[in-house]
C-alpha cells in the first residue's frame, strides 16, 4: 500500500478479521499515516476493550503500529494483550 497517496481529510476503511471500521486521515508522514477513528462495527455480542474514538497510526505497509495498538487497548509495551480478535487494524 502506498500511503504517500493519501491526503489529509480522506476517508479510509480498515479491517481486522471479521471487523471493519472507517476513519479519516489526519496526518501523513513519509513512513506513517494517522487516522482518526469513530464508532466501530464490532458485533453487539462482542465485548469491546479500549476506546471507541481514537487515533490509529499505520506504518508504510498499511498495518497498525504496535504502539498504536497498545495505546488503543490500554496496554503497556511489555503486555501481550488480548487474543487475536483484538489484533492490529490494516488499511483496506
Amino acid at each position: 500500500m502506498d500511503i504517500t497517496k493519501f491526503v489529509v481529510g480522506q476517508k479510509v476503511e480498515m479491517t481486522q478479521g471479521i471487523y471493519s471500521n472507517k476513519g479519516k486521515v489526519v496526518e501523513i508522514a513519509s513512513s506513517s499515516v494517522v487516522v482518526s477513528v469513530g464508532e466501530t462495527t464490532i458485533p453487539k455480542d462482542t465485548e469491546f476493550i479500549g476506546r471507541r474514538h481514537h487515533l490509529v497510526s499505520f506504518d508504510k505497509a498499511g498495518k497498525e503500529t504496535a504502539d498504536s495498538r497498545f495505546d488503543r487497548l490500554g496496554l503497556g509495551p511489555k503486555q501481550s494483550g488480548p487474543g487475536p480478535e483484538f489484533g492490529s487494524w490494516e488499511l483496506a
